[in-house]
């Protein structure tokens, strides 16, 4: 799985920026300013953004499964740390 973090603005643009969501078990060592932790279906994962790249839009093929909209500060923070440092 992943979380398209880019708007959609450039929505039919060659890449999106994405970051993978990682079942919260199979982290061995979470980074906590930069891992936001979400809830699916009752599940916890771990979204942890200093592994965020750009991905071909092509190969972006389900539907969305859920909304992080409601972590979006949680998500500008950990971008802020991953590139300024702070």
């Amino acid at each position: 799985m992943i979380v398209i973090l880019q708007s959609d603005l450039r929505v039919h643009g060659p890449t999106r920026m994405v970051a993978p969501v990682i079942r919260e078990e199979d982290i061995t060592t979470a980074i906590t300013r930069t891992d936001v932790s979400i809830v699916i279906d009752d599940e916890t994962y771990i979204v942890p953004m200093d592994l965020m790249s750009a991905v071909q839009t092509a190969s972006i093929h389900s539907d969305p499964i859920a909304t992080v909209a409601d972590l979006r500060d949680a998500f500008i923070s950990a971008i802020d740390l991953v590139f300024l440092g702070f």
